[in-house]
Formats: C-alpha cells, structure tokens, sequence
C-alpha cells in the first residue's frame, strides 16, 4: 500500500509545482483516494488494535499527526512572519470570529476544513458557496493550507470508534445517504470546489467504503485465501494509471471515478500482498510528512529561485520535497 500512498502524495506535490510535464493524478482525485484508504487502515485498527479502548485509538491517531504538524506549522509560522509583514496586520483586521477560527484551526487542526466554507463580507464573517469569495480569502491564513484535508479526516477519526461498530448494512445505508447529499447539493449547483471533495457529511462515504472494503478483505481471506496472489498486478496497474492520470483522454469526473473505484477493489489485494514488505511500509510512511511540509518547501525554493521552469527544475523541487519529508519521519514522525 505504501507505493500507491507515495504516489498520491507525489500527485499532490506535482499539482502544486503545476509544472506541465510533471504531474500525476489530479489533487482531487489524489485526497480522495486517500480517504478511501485511511478508511480501511482505520476498520483495520480498530478491529485488531483498540478493540477495547477508544482513547488509546485516539492516543495513536493525534501521535501520528500532531507532532510533524506542529513542527511545520511553527516553522511556516516563522516563514510567515518574515517574508510576509503584511501577514499578522491582515489577521488582525479580520472579524473576531474569523480570527478566533484560524488561531484554533492553525493550533489544533480541526476546523481547517470549515474555513473553505466561509467568507468575510463587508466586514463580517459569513458562509460563502465558493471561498473565493471573500476579502481576503481566508485560506490564506492557514499556516499549512494541504492541511484542510486533516480537518476532514480528524472528523472521521472522532466517529470511527462508533460508526465502525455497526453492521455492514448500516454502513451502506449511510454510505448511500452521504452519496445522496451530494447529489442533492450537485442538483443545488455546489458540485465544485470546495461541495466536491471538502465537504465532510460527502466524504465520509469514502472513508466508509474503505472501511467496507477492510471488512470484505476478512471475509475473503478466510473464503478464498488464494485470490489474493493478483496484489502485485493490483499495485502495478494502479501505480501505471497514476503516473498517465493526466493525459488520459476523458473527462476529470470520469477519471476520478475510475481511479477511485479501482482503489476501493483493489485494497484488499494491496495490503494482503504487501503488508509484510518494511520497505513498502517505509515508503507509506513518508506519504503523510511529504504531504504536510511540501507547501512550505515549495513556498521557500519559489521565493529563493522562482517558480520551476524546466522539467529537471520541477524534478529537483519534487525531489527536495521527498528529502525534506524523510528528515521529518526519521526525526518526529517514527520516534
């Protein structure tokens, strides 16, 4: 699982460089496949790890992220402060409510989600359908603006402990609920960003697939054990689909679903196949601190060198993001 985790990362970081000839999956479709497989490594945990205790489950869950995130968070604070000036007097002049948003959510996580949903307007703080309209976009104040994505996913964590208790009906039948939300909102004209893949109450139905799938992964290993054996050919045809993502002839929506859908079918044959490989979990791990630091090392090499114009010059930005997020796991995040 590790390679197709890596992969999305990178399809990320290619998306944020926006360098023509280099890029992957779209960050849509990355994010969302992502949430497909937290999802089953959740059901998974759960069902082996914190049977019994949802606190430690929680425990575990804020030791993997908060660390490396407040490391980068504080070291994109001290960026802020001296490249931008304008950053704290713009803060400042924000509605109370909005200021008091994005200390927490910059602090605690939670919350940067919401901040995609709202806007200032004639000074006040208000819900906007696009965050784009608002002066200033509030975004802008997010100290690590990828890290919206964990808002969302802070907020399956909370419930996981208890929806993950229930049948596999019930997960469907709220699995075909948030699917009728959305489109409910998309017939209501919010089907782009941030209705798309931001909203949480639409989300959770792919962290609830990927749970689904872990459950079918029990059920088949005992059933049909050896139907396993096709994980390489899984991980090879998704990894190859990732890396052509972008020049594949056919419309976004029907890419997305198509990369997601072979996710969802092919997690069980993933991990069975290579949940004993140290390597494969080695590069999993540097997934989620490429995620969280590539913002700021973009951000840094762009003031320092300008926006890659070249394809080695978008290579050696990709590659000092990669650096940069295994000096975070080896120093923070597998201590």
């Amino acid at each position: 699982m590790g390679t197709i985790r890596l992969l999305l990362a990178l399809s990320v970081v290619a998306g944020h460089i926006g360098h023509p000839w280099l890029r992957g999956a779209s960050g849509t479709a990355a994010v969302q496949a992502f949430f497909v497989i937290s999802g089953f490594y959740i059901a998974m945990a759960l069902d082996s790890s914190y049977r019994a205790s949802t606190t430690s489950f929680w425990a575990n869950r804020a030791l993997r992220i908060y660390p490396t995130y407040l490391f980068v968070a504080a070291i994109a604070l001290a960026f802020r402060l001296v490249t931008d000036p304008a950053f704290l007097p713009g803060l400042a002049a924000l509605p109370g409510g909005a200021q008091l948003l994005l200390w927490a959510s910059n602090a605690a996580l939670f919350g940067q989600d919401w901040v995609m949903f709202l806007g200032v307007n004639a000074g006040q703080l208000t819900p906007v359908a696009d965050f784009k309209n608002s002066q200033p976009e509030l975004w802008t104040f997010l100290l690590v603006p990828p890290a919206w994505s964990l808002g969302v996913e802070l907020s399956f964590y909370l419930l996981a402990p208890f929806l993950l208790r229930l049948r596999t009906s019930a997960l469907i039948a709220i699995i075909v609920g948030c699917l009728l939300v959305r489109g409910a909102l998309a017939f209501a004209g919010l089907y782009k960003d941030p209705w798309n893949y931001r909203f949480f109450p639409n989300e959770l139905a792919l962290f609830l697939i990927g749970s689904v799938a872990c459950r079918v992964m029990n059920w088949w290993r005992v059933a049909r054990p050896a139907d396993f054996s096709f994980g390489r050919a899984a991980i090879w045809c998704i990894a190859a689909f990732i890396m052509v993502y972008a020049v594949v002839p056919l419309p976004e929506i029907v890419k997305r679903s198509m990369l997601l859908a072979s996710v969802i079918a092919a997690l069980p044959l993933i991990f069975q196949h290579s949940k004993n490989s140290k390597l494969d979990r080695f590069v999993g791990d540097l997934s989620y601190p490429l995620y969280i630091s590539h913002w700021l090392v973009l951000e840094v090499l762009t003031l320092n060198f300008g926006s890659p114009s070249s394809l080695q010059a978008g290579l050696l930005y990709s590659g000092a993001c990669v650096a940069a997020a295994a000096a975070l796991c080896f120093a923070i995040d597998l201590p």
